[in-house]
């Protein structure tokens, strides 16, 4: 794969309800994909893994009363993040898209914290050619614990999802629940 991509993003801190953001953002982005080998030879035929650009605007706002940006313990963090993508601008396909976040962080005795960190995003093209041609990357692939879409332990990164010929494709919805008693060992 390789991609090419512009971003901007502005966005403005809220006086109320406090802790609160709101920002547009504009990005463009193309990605080509090549040199399709072995058992990945039937996806260089598939719409989602030919050349495109999707070009989309975003809308995000945020709530963030965490107490720790990396290892918070006690706060909340919402946001709602709803995209459009459009052929209209320089883009390929057309699609909305639309994100939830939800996490809890309550303390508990000593070091130790309840967390509670959920994800709710789902895709859908105006269309039924576009929902068809939705690019991988704007389809969703939970799994692992690095992977943007979503922690799930216990599974590599990436690895859940819709599959051909046993390779992910991504789904076009998705919802990721974790609870979780952390503590710290350093």
């Amino acid at each position: 794969r390789q991609s090419n991509s512009a971003n901007i993003r502005v966005g403005r801190q809220l006086k109320w309800p406090s802790f609160s953001t709101v920002s547009i953002g504009y990005a463009l982005r193309h990605d080509q994909y090549s040199n399709f080998e072995g058992s990945y030879d039937s996806l260089a035929k598939d719409p989602r893994y030919k050349a495109n650009t999707p070009s989309r605007f975003s809308l995000e706002y945020k709530r963030d009363t965490r107490d720790l940006p990396d290892f918070p313990t006690k706060g909340t963090v919402f946001s709602y993040r709803p995209e459009a993508a459009s052929s209209l601008i320089a883009g390929t396909v057309d699609f909305h898209r639309h994100e939830v976040i939800f996490n809890y962080y309550r303390p508990s005795f000593w070091h130790f914290v309840w967390s509670l960190e959920t994800k709710v995003a789902a895709v859908q093209g105006f269309s039924s050619w576009d929902n068809r041609n939705l690019p991988f990357f704007d389809r969703f692939t939970p799994g692992g614990v690095d992977w943007w879409d979503g922690q799930v332990r216990g599974y590599p990164d990436a690895s859940l999802g819709p599959r051909i010929n046993n390779i992910n494709i991504g789904g076009r919805a998705m919802m990721v629940l974790n609870l979780e008693y952390r503590f710290p060992l350093v």
